[in-house]
């Protein structure tokens, strides 16, 4: 009786069918709760990201110029990574951040609570 008095609840109030119609997106974003990481371009070069959600592989996509990805507020990713190219130097700030950071070449880790504004890529 208790179940089908919660499954009537769920139904009546859309609850069950936020979970179905959403699922697709939930699984593509990995990021469900704020707040997570993200990458914003502010270089005039495309920064190479890269994500996995639950294990599951790598996503790997660019962020052109002037561009973000990732964060609850905007497309609900968790980014994981920002790439610096071989022989190249990276320059980023984070929020609450006062200097600029300076990292060589290869993929860096971000928080899931950072927001990284790549500023420039030198190579």
């Amino acid at each position: 009786m208790f179940r089908r008095i919660a499954v009537f609840l769920m139904v009546t109030t859309g609850i069950a069918g936020v979970g179905l119609v959403n699922a697709e997106a939930a699984q593509a974003s990995g990021c469900t709760i704020p707040p997570c990481g993200a990458v914003n371009n502010l270089s005039d070069r495309s920064v190479q990201v890269r994500w996995s959600n639950n294990n599951n592989g790598w996503t790997y996509a660019w962020v052109d110029p002037g561009r973000t990805i990732g964060g609850y507020f905007n497309d609900k990713r968790d980014v994981d990574y920002w790439n610096v190219p071989s022989g190249c130097t990276g320059y980023w700030t984070g929020q609450g951040d006062d200097w600029q950071h300076k990292v060589g070449a290869g993929w860096q880790k971000l928080r899931s609570d950072q927001t990284v504004d790549v500023v420039a890529i030198t190579c």
